[in-house]
């Protein structure tokens, strides 16, 4: 395995320049080297940006432990995370099904199930063991108050002064709020950083803006992480709803739902609904860019990437004999990621477990009658 530490300007970074500027550009102004980054994000070299990660050597899965309670069983996965690949509750594995799984023909619907505690309801209310189903993304980790709660940032770095926020929103009567930024409509409100923290206003006002839900969130390239509140109007009790990195400027994020969570665990005596239930899962890590001069690059095969640049020289040119040569550069490229893979993981000890019927006892799987 190689590591390689590269500066965003020798790869041809293009200049980020502020959202304030009309004349700004979203992608790098040095179009020779575009397909290097796609070279880059198809064949899985991985940028490491966390730290607590118990992840594989070529980077492409992690371990993590999460913090989740029955009042609030959603899932947010932070970024640099693609998916959940399996998960434990309680230190049994749980069961992920995508979100069509719930609009099958004869299947149980969609979760969580509402107004079924009546004795004259047919439906279902709960499913024997944890279920996990995916959600739309997210751009926050937790939701913010539908009632009496304004929005709150915070700045990581001084140096960060007069670098801008979008954040679209509903207000207390869930309403869509939008601005003209110059002559131009947005969606959402921009939020000039300024001093320690700086609450969500609408243009021209001074009183902070009753929000009842956040849509969408971005910000400019920021020396520091920038920490979004919620805050309570009466009480001035915060909240964290989400941390978004330096190098960040949209927030997206996996989310799930995990429908009949316990409230906690065997180990737990007296759990209640707010009870933390802590789930550990492997997850497929995602790419994230290079931005920044201090951020690590982990190149996991040269070679590879040698091969598929080639690929996609050749595959530009117009001679016959060049896009057969394109193709097995190509090939050459995959082959030197499995003998990768293998190296790193092995090929004789795969994580196999055939078990039709479940692993654990026919009586712990709630099979027929032994309940």
């Amino acid at each position: 395995m190689w590591t390689s530490l590269l500066r965003p300007s020798e790869l041809g970074q293009g200049d980020h320049r502020s959202m304030a500027d009309p004349n700004r550009r979203a992608v790098t102004n040095r179009e020779s080297l575009a397909l290097l980054f796609i070279v880059i994000a198809a064949i899985g070299i991985r940028l490491i940006c966390f730290s607590g990660y118990n992840a594989s050597d070529d980077g492409a899965y992690a371990e993590l432990a999460m913090n989740v309670t029955r009042n609030a069983p959603y899932l947010v996965l932070p970024r640099g995370v693609a998916r959940l690949i399996s998960l434990n509750a309680c230190h049994y594995p749980a069961r992920i099904n995508n979100q069509f799984y719930e609009y099958l023909a004869f299947g149980s619907g969609r979760w969580p199930k509402v107004l079924c505690n009546s004795s004259s309801c047919d439906c279902v209310c709960s499913d024997p063991s944890v279920q996990v189903y995916r959600r739309s993304p997210a751009c926050t980790f937790l939701d913010i108050g539908t009632t009496n709660k304004i929005l709150r940032i915070y700045l990581g770095s001084a140096a960060d002064e007069n670098k801008r926020v979008l954040v679209g929103c509903r207000d207390s009567n869930g309403i869509a709020q939008r601005q003209l930024d110059g002559s131009v409509l947005v969606n959402g409100i921009f939020v000039s950083l300024t001093g320690t923290f700086v609450d969500l206003k609408l243009p021209g006002t001074t009183t902070a803006l009753e929000i009842s839900a956040i849509t969408d969130i971005q910000k400019d390239i920021t020396i520091g992480p920038v920490h979004f509140y919620e805050v309570d109007i009466t009480t001035g009790v915060h909240r964290l709803l989400l941390t978004m990195e330096p190098g960040e400027t949209v927030a997206c994020y996996t989310s799930y739902y995990l429908n009949q969570l316990p409230a906690g665990c065997c180990s737990v005596a007296d759990a209640t609904d707010d009870t933390i239930v802590q789930l550990t899962a492997m997850v497929k890590l995602d790419l994230i860019p290079v931005v920044v001069d201090s951020d690590y690059l982990l190149i996991q095969s040269r070679e590879a990437i040698r091969a598929e640049v080639q690929a996609g020289r050749l595959a530009g040119l117009d001679s016959p004999g060049a896009k057969l040569q394109a193709a097995e550069r190509h090939r050459e490229a995959v082959r030197y990621l499995n003998g990768f893979t293998a190296h790193m993981e092995g090929t004789d000890r795969p994580a196999v477990n055939f078990a039709p019927f479940g692993s654990a006892r026919p009586s712990y799987q709630k099979i027929g009658t032994m309940q």
